[in-house]
């Protein structure tokens, strides 16, 4: 090729690259769907709502029925990110008989990281961390494990960018003292 310069493997060249790479997680990769009784709290008496559930990423979102999923806004989200990203440990497991008697119920639970109290700081009653739970009943007790397994895996996943991303912190890479050492070198190339 004339009027071009031709690269090859034998090139060497000589200084300092920095590079920076953003990463997010793409999580979308696993997708978990079904029915799932979903409990919530009303006026301290529990209250169970059947929803069509889809476990997408890391975010569970719920429709009245499977044809919603498509076209309307959920009716309820659990952003196990958020909860992640909030320090919460989480643990998914099989509901005991202590916490509900329905069989086939699963139990989404965390403890929030502890607040330290100090000397010149004492800790109100509103200041102590309150622990979360969830609780989704399944239809069959392979359905109630499915989910536990799609939930674990999508926690695993959470965890696993959040210590990636522990790696990642502002101000890595060249010091002061490297960026004018390196502004004061040129990059060399050796042609073969």
């Amino acid at each position: 090729m004339r009027g071009r310069s031709q690269w090859s493997s034998q090139q060497i060249v000589f200084g300092h690259i920095f590079s920076t790479v953003i990463g997010t997680p793409h999580l979308d990769s696993h997708k978990h769907t079904g029915f799932l009784t979903w409990r919530e709290e009303v006026s301290g008496q529990p209250n169970w709502h059947r929803f069509w559930c889809e476990l997408e990423g890391s975010t569970l979102k719920a429709w009245n029925y499977p044809a919603d999923s498509n076209f309307v806004k959920p009716e309820r989200t659990l952003d196990l990110e958020e909860l992640v990203r909030e320090k919460y440990s989480l643990r998914v497991d099989v509901a005991s008989f202590i916490v509900c008697v329905r069989k086939n119920t699963l139990v989404i639970s965390g403890l929030p990281p502890p607040v330290i109290q100090t000397r010149s700081r004492k800790l109100a009653k509103s200041d102590e961390p309150i622990p979360i739970q969830h609780l989704f009943h399944a239809d069959s007790k392979t359905e109630c494990m499915g989910w536990i397994n799609a939930f674990h895996q999508s926690i695993h996943d959470v965890e696993v960018w959040k210590q990636l991303s522990r790696l990642e912190k502002p101000g890595v890479g060249p010091s002061s003292s490297e960026q004018s050492l390196n502004s004061k070198l040129s990059v060399r190339t050796t042609m073969v």
